[in-house]
């Protein structure tokens, strides 16, 4: 059987069209309800992302301000190394007592010291040329930056390293092998890092088998003009008195 409309047409428009209202505007709401909580995630993601943010912000000032601290406390640490080496440079002369000592002690009886004389040779003074490749002003600006102390250490060791310190012997010998052999000794000691006869000749005012010599020996280096640190063993007995039997070897 076939249903019959009896309505206008247009009734079935106005319908259909408040159906389509109808869902328009549900699909609006649902939209602006997605917009809504999607504003709000983006919100709350924002504020985790702000929150971080502070939070790296802070850790990130701690670690420059710890940087900022351990640069000052090593650059106080290298001022306090630098003063500590020239206070050792400029302190550890060897005693002359030790060098009469080491130079006393293999003295046979047949030799007759007549004269000794430890002196400091000339320095130069001439300070090492700017590295290749680097200008007078480069090397201004980084001795510059030196601690002071590490600056004059510096210069010293420029004037005064090549500068041995020596000893000139002169004596008369009774026994010519015994006067060998006690320069053989002395150039066999760690207290000398070179021992040189100069000369050797038949003594006028003594007997006929006696003989005047001229010796020169090189004092090695002492603690403070070493170039590489001593030991702490050294230290300690060089600072309990300066009674060290020998200085350390090269």
């Amino acid at each position: 059987m076939k249903d019959l409309d009896f309505l206008p047409a247009r009734y079935r428009e106005k319908n259909a069209q408040r159906k389509t209202r109808a869902w328009r505007g549900v699909v609006l709401a649902m939209f602006s309800a997605l917009l809504a909580a999607g504003s709000l995630g983006q919100l709350e993601f924002r504020r985790l992302i702000e929150a971080h943010l502070e939070t790296v912000r802070q850790q990130y000032d701690q670690v420059a301000n710890t940087g900022k601290e351990l640069a000052a406390l090593e650059g106080e640490l290298r001022a306090v190394r630098a003063e500590a080496e020239l206070l050792t440079y400029l302190r550890r002369p060897w005693p002359r007592t030790q060098l009469l000592a080491a130079i006393a002690e293999p003295l046979p009886e047949s030799i007759t010291l007549r004269k000794l004389v430890v002196r400091q040779e000339e320095a130069n003074g001439s300070l090492a040329p700017p590295p290749v490749g680097q200008t007078a002003q480069d090397q201004a600006e980084t001795e510059a930056a030196r601690p002071a102390a590490e600056r004059t250490l510096k210069r010293l060791r420029a004037m005064f390293d090549d500068a041995p310190l020596t000893v000139t012997l002169e004596g008369v010998s009774r026994d010519g092998a015994a006067m060998h052999v006690y320069i053989g000794q002395l150039a066999e000691s760690d207290w000398f890092s070179a021992v040189e006869l100069r000369s050797v000749e038949r003594s006028d005012d003594e007997s006929s088998a006696a003989f005047r010599f001229v010796a020169r020996l090189v004092v090695r280096a002492n603690y403070g003009r070493l170039q590489s640190s001593p030991s702490k063993a050294g230290l300690a007995a060089a600072n309990a008195g300066q009674n060290v039997a020998r200085p350390p070897a090269p």
